[in-house]
């Protein structure tokens, strides 16, 4: 990704979605992120959940949901690591910063990155776009949210969508034909 004589940027992102069914992250939901990830190292950057509630397809949404998801990741991901520690980031335990968030309905995603990345390398460009794909074309039970950065100099985007289900005749092209119109329609707009 970076290459320079000085430095080389080789770091890992974590990326996945979960379908949560449209509940806040409370009770069985309520759990440490380094469970979710599950990995030997912690990830440097990642973007995550999927919670899917259709009762706000045409209702006005509620934005406690995309709170209370943003808050999770604030967990420190190295538990076994003392309070302390993990607030001096002693022994590679790391903190996370929100860089990007979008919630359309029942799609969400928030993409994390590593406190010490914030000042070690060049972030910028954070943007978040949103496309409904759903009844008519355009309603949002059906929908992609996207967050955009670059780091260095190269590019990053990453996407979360809710697509057309089934797996009779013509639903693979409803689904093909939603992912043509998420490519095409999805925008980050340059702000002045």
């Amino acid at each position: 990704m970076y290459d320079s004589e000085d430095d080389d940027f080789d770091r890992s992102i974590f990326v996945g979605a979960w379908n949560v069914a449209g509940r806040s992250p409370f009770g069985s939901l309520a759990v440490d992120v380094s469970e979710w990830l599950n990995l030997k190292d912690a990830a440097d950057m990642f973007q995550e959940i999927v919670p899917l509630k259709t009762n706000n397809v045409i209702g006005v949404e509620d934005p406690t949901e995309a709170t209370n998801w943003n808050c999770t990741p604030e967990i420190n991901t190295r538990p076994e690591l003392s309070k302390a520690q993990n607030e001096r980031g002693a022994h590679g335990g790391s903190k996370y910063k929100l860089m990007a968030s979008k919630k359309m309905v029942g799609v969400f995603i928030s993409v994390w990155m590593k406190m010490e990345f914030l000042t070690k390398y060049c972030i910028s460009n954070v943007k978040v776009s949103s496309v409904a794909c759903g009844i008519m074309g355009y309603l949002g039970n059906k929908a992609a949210v996207s967050g955009s950065m670059s780091i260095e100099g190269t590019s990053f985007c990453f996407i979360a969508a809710h697509l057309a289900s089934g797996e009779k005749r013509g639903d693979e092209g409803r689904r093909n034909h939603q992912v043509s119109e998420i490519f095409r329609r999805t925008s980050f707009p340059n702000f002045f």
